[in-house]
């Protein structure tokens, strides 16, 4: 019985922690940094894996970066130093220095981020590397970079990348992959990402219709599982966009 009630205890933590990044992202996007850093701190304790123990560090140090706690950036990375101690991370896991250009990018100080950074090669670290690339207007390196990080979203990140670049065979190529990778999340996002490939001018690429016509029917393949019979959402729209599009193909 004792084991059992173990291991029923983990499944709940873990279920708690899969619901962590909602949680925090919901009071972070309303803005309380207070609720942010209390709940997060909350979490450090059942935080098991690098992914977890990442989400506490990235989430408080944001949340006392964006309450003002600290003097200054230098402040802020021993912080996060001290933080990422606790945790047991070295100061150069790829979740310390993800962590560190996050405070520099809520600053607006993309310069610097890129300058830090430079010769790091985590995953998290070449992600936010290339959205300091696109918050400098360096839309085809940040795409590529994106391309390569390997992180979370990063085919549809550097789709986006792509647009911005003009690069319309690049859309193509990213948004084929991000669709069939399963890893535009938001219909939203997925809708703008459908009509960026629908109006991209190909004339003189490798792309064809017959190239088009094959995304559109991933993303009809992929994302119509989606839809809930009588539950009308955004899916919905996306779907309906990709069919009738399919139909002039």
């Amino acid at each position: 019985m004792r084991n059992i009630l173990t291991a029923v205890a983990a499944i709940v933590a873990v279920c708690h922690l899969s619901a962590a990044p909602v949680k925090l992202y919901d009071l972070y996007r309303k803005g309380d940094y207070a609720g942010v850093e209390a709940s997060a701190t909350a979490m450090q304790k059942e935080a098991r894996s690098d992914a977890q123990k990442g989400t506490v560090l990235s989430y408080v140090s944001l949340a006392r970066q964006k309450q003002g706690k600290y003097a200054d950036t230098a402040a802020a990375f021993a912080d996060i130093e001290a933080l990422a101690k606790t945790l047991g991370f070295a100061s150069n896991h790829d979740q310390v220095q993800s962590a560190k250009l996050q405070i520099l990018q809520a600053k607006k100080e993309h310069a610097s981020a890129l300058e830090l950074s430079s010769g790091w090669t985590g995953p998290r670290t070449l992600a936010r590397r290339a959205a300091s690339l696109r918050a400098l207007g360096r839309y085809a390196e940040s795409a590529a970079l994106f391309a390569s990080s390997g992180y979370a979203n990063c085919h549809f990140q550097a789709a986006i990348s792509a647009r911005l670049a003009k690069m319309p065979e690049k859309v193509y190529e990213y948004s084929l992959t991000a669709f069939a990778n399963g890893e535009v999340k938001d219909p939203a996002a997925a809708i703008r990402l459908v009509n960026a490939v629908i109006d991209a001018d190909y004339t003189g690429t490798a792309v064809t219709a017959a190239k088009v016509k094959e995304l559109l029917q991933t993303v009809n393949r992929k994302y119509s599982r989606r839809l809930v019979v009588g539950q009308p959402s955004k899916w919905d729209e996306l779907i309906q966009l990709v069919r009738q599009t399919l139909e002039t193909y």
